[in-house]
């Protein structure tokens, strides 16, 4: 019984480390993305007004 509880204990740890990596780099993807468009829009506000 003990051995069933630790093996369920260490794979909800697993899974929990798993998924904060994988919403650690979904939220760096983000963050790059939304940097990305923020210049892009940036640009073509800065090209408007020039012409």
């Amino acid at each position: 019984m003990r051995d069933i509880c630790a093996m369920y204990f260490a794979r909800v740890v697993f899974v929990i480390t798993v998924i904060q990596g994988y919403a650690f780099k979904v939220v760096i993807v983000v963050m790059m993305v939304m940097s990305r468009m923020r210049q892009k829009l940036r640009h073509a506000r800065n090209c408007k007004y020039q012409t």
